[in-house]
């Protein structure tokens, strides 16, 4: 679960960038 949530951090990411 918690990696799930690691790569969800890495997706908003490059959304923002």
């Amino acid at each position: 679960m918690k990696t799930l949530i690691l790569i969800n951090f890495l997706c908003l990411g490059l959304v923002v960038n």
